[in-house]
């Protein structure tokens, strides 16, 4: 099998305390206009929610318990900007609604205000939590882990923390490590639906069975908990039982509308079941929601190139979608290549398709899939495009 990687819904709950309360400078107030503009990443200030519309005071968030995933620190990306109203849509999950410009920070700022709180209280591990979230944020994973280790060590009990560091660790492939830190959150608090989901994801790359465990004890915790149900949906995917992948998937889509990833990940499972045009039609909803989707980008791309249905490939289509993931993974990810290859030969031009196919040859990272692109890159030197073969027989739920 080819076109994987590593999930983003694991990351989507990486988080799960607050930033604390700012200083009284930094804090929401009426009338008070910050600029923002399309593209901004930014954070909600302490006590901040989303909201369904600009004038309803009702939440899309719902306040949350102490130790529930919803208390997600998230950041946003800006999408649309009315006066002094943004509508904010969460990087790594579904979440989405409007703010005031003046309950939202930077995230510059907000490590800036992470930084201070240290040097002012150093014996406050919620500081050095909030600074760790925010290192992570910027990619520099091992700081990250540093100061979760001081919070540790300030407050032992510390189920944020604990369960913030196993992601980052699970994140370095430091599996046996990152399940100890989950484990030691639900000894804690077994009611802790964050860290059954992120002991799930961690055990899927070990033992599906028991990530299925884990999904489903966050789900009976949370029953609308998005993520755990696009988790396990995962688990079900990989074990080829997609009946269940796809109702989990679904459920998902069902709780977060706006869950990009749910739908490229029902895309695959429709796609693995045979049936095509619900996978187009999923990786394409993927991509509206989340124009740079890469993964699903190159999905969508390689299933209008090589679907075994004639009526299922656009060749033109499948090249705009290749060039774009390419375009967005700077030419650096041999997969979206190679689905550029296959796109260009279905629509007849396999010139290129030999050209970009030799040119991807030496990025695959193993031998099978350099076998694999060795097979395409001689079709398309006899002028045959790739055909993929229609999905052996699965397991269907009973």
């Amino acid at each position: 099998m080819r076109r994987t990687r590593p999930t983003i819904f694991a990351l989507a709950i990486l988080i799960s305390a607050p930033l604390a309360a700012p200083g009284q400078d930094d804090g929401p107030k009426a009338g008070r206009a910050v600029p923002l503009k399309v593209g901004d990443r930014v954070v909600l200030t302490f006590g901040a929610n989303l909201r369904a519309t600009k004038e309803g005071p009702a939440p899309v968030l719902q306040p949350p318990a102490p130790g529930d995933h919803r208390n997600a620190f998230r950041v946003y990306r800006v999408e649309r900007v009315e006066v002094t109203w943004a509508w904010l849509q969460a990087e790594l999950d579904g979440v989405s609604g409007w703010a005031e410009a003046a309950e939202t920070m930077s995230i510059d700022r907000a490590f800036e205000r992470a930084s201070e709180e240290i040097l002012a209280n150093p014996d406050n591990s919620g500081s050095f939590i909030n600074r760790a979230i925010l290192w992570s944020m910027k990619g520099e994973i091992d700081l990250a882990i540093a100061d979760y280790d001081e919070a540790i060590r300030l407050d032992p009990v510390s189920t944020t923390a604990l369960n913030n560091r196993g992601s980052l660790r699970r994140l370095k492939g430091e599996t046996d490590r990152a399940i100890d830190d989950f484990t030691a959150v639900l000894r804690i608090d077994p009611s802790y639906a964050a860290a059954y989901c992120n002991r799930g994801i961690t055990w899927k790359s070990k033992d599906i069975a028991r990530a299925i465990d884990d999904f489903t004890n966050a789900i009976r915790i949370d029953p609308e908990y998005a993520i755990a149900h696009n988790g396990r949906g995962n688990a079900y995917r990989e074990k080829k039982e997609l009946d269940r992948a796809i109702i989990d998937f679904t459920k998902a889509i069902q709780i977060e509308p706006r869950y990009s990833q749910a739908y490229a990940n029902r895309g695959m499972a429709h796609r693995a079941n045979n049936d095509f045009a619900l996978a187009i039609n999923d990786y394409s909803e993927a991509i509206r929601i989340e124009p740079k989707n890469a993964w699903a980008l190159n999905n969508l791309a390689w299933l209008l190139s090589i679907c075994p249905e004639s009526k299922s490939r656009d060749g033109k289509r499948a090249i705009e979608a290749a060039t774009h993931a390419c375009e967005l993974t700077k030419w650096k990810n041999p997969n979206n290549i190679d689905t550029l290859a296959a796109a260009c030969a279905e629509t007849g031009d396999f010139d290129s398709a030999v050209r970009w196919q030799e040119k991807v040859q030496p990025l695959f990272a193993d031998e099978e899939a350099r076998k694999g692109g060795k097979e395409r890159l001689d079709l398309y030197r006899s002028g045959k495009p790739y055909r993929e073969l229609v999905a052996p027989e699965i397991k269907r739920r009973s």
